[in-house]
């Protein structure tokens, strides 16, 4: 494929040369024209080939610096927004160290842990059946006096259940009429017989009764979830 150098005394200008338009050349023995599309312009074969030439080195230098522009205001921009998150993060765990430190209790009707809204903390389920109550001492109207300690050290101090011992029954009297029959000396079935005045009725016993079965020994009670933060 041959290539031939054509010299042009006036170009049209960019605005004016419209898709499909031709340029036409003409020499001593024919005429042709050439499809615009097709014309190949090296930028050493124009005018300005000169200019852009002498200007390549600060055109090279201003293309360096643009991309170290760039990459710096992209490094900037980074910098930004780790500061603003950074501060965004350490002023919300001030905030809540402040409003929930370690320690703290959150009592709720939702299972939900905590630790799944209040970022940076770690909570735990506590007192799960049990009733809450002041640490310390304190003495009731009976005189009665107990110390409640901190947590899940308290068990021993009520139960959910209780059956009475002996010792817990109050302190009452069973009473026996003497009459016609009752058999003197013992227990047992009564025998038909009379007590002459002033006899002594010994071991009587009465039946016993009762199922020694544990009551309720709790208040009614509103169920609650209860959280503590651990860190």
């Amino acid at each position: 494929m041959s290539t031939a150098k054509v010299t042009f005394a006036e170009l049209p200008e960019a605005g004016e040369v419209n898709a499909g338009e031709f340029f036409i050349i003409e020499d001593i023995v024919q005429t042709k024209k050439i499809n615009f599309s097709n014309i190949i312009v090296g930028l050493d074969n124009i005018t300005f080939a000169n200019t852009l030439s002498g200007q390549s080195t600060d055109i090279i230098s201003l293309s360096a610096n643009v991309a170290t522009l760039s990459a710096q205001e992209y490094l900037q921009t980074q910098n930004f927004t780790s500061t603003i998150l950074s501060t965004v993060q350490s002023t919300t765990a001030v905030f809540v160290n402040q409003l929930y430190p370690v320690g703290s209790v959150i009592c709720t009707i939702v299972n939900v842990n905590p630790q799944s809204t209040i970022v940076g903390t770690t909570w735990s389920a506590i007192a799960s059946g049990l009733f809450i109550a002041g640490v310390g001492t304190a003495v009731d109207k009976n005189g009665t006096g107990v110390t409640v300690g901190v947590g899940a050290t308290n068990k021993s101090i009520g139960e959910y259940t209780h059956t009475l011992t002996v010792a817990e029954i109050p302190t009452h009297v069973h009473s026996f009429i003497p009459i016609s029959g009752i058999k003197k000396g013992g227990s047992g079935p009564y025998v038909s017989s009379a007590l002459s005045p002033g006899a002594i009725l010994t071991a009587i016993t009465s039946s016993s009764t009762g199922g020694s079965l544990p009551h309720n020994n709790i208040p009614p009670v509103f169920g609650l979830y209860i959280w503590q933060r651990i860190v």
